[in-house]
């Protein structure tokens, strides 16, 4: 699968996806860096938010969301379709 991103807000929305798949890696024992800090330490920073790993993917997820409306698009892959 390729993904292309054009101009900030698509950049910006890409980012965000990789955060939540991270948190999600995160969340099953898994690290995307050795050295670098965690996505939920990234996530917490940015958008000021608190809690466990589940409470802050939770808080999280409408925040996506809502930037998906405002650009138009999704960066999600969608089970079962290639």
């Amino acid at each position: 699968m390729s993904v292309i991103a054009q101009g900030t807000d698509q950049t910006g929305l890409y980012r965000m996806n990789a955060l939540r798949i991270g948190l999600q890696a995160e969340m099953n024992g898994l690290r995307l860096t050795r050295k670098a800090p965690t996505c939920y330490s990234i996530i917490k920073s940015e958008y000021g938010l608190k809690g466990n790993k589940a409470k802050v993917l939770h808080q999280f997820m409408p925040l996506l969301e809502a930037e998906e409306r405002r650009v138009g698009g999704t960066f999600r892959v969608i089970k079962g379709v290639k």
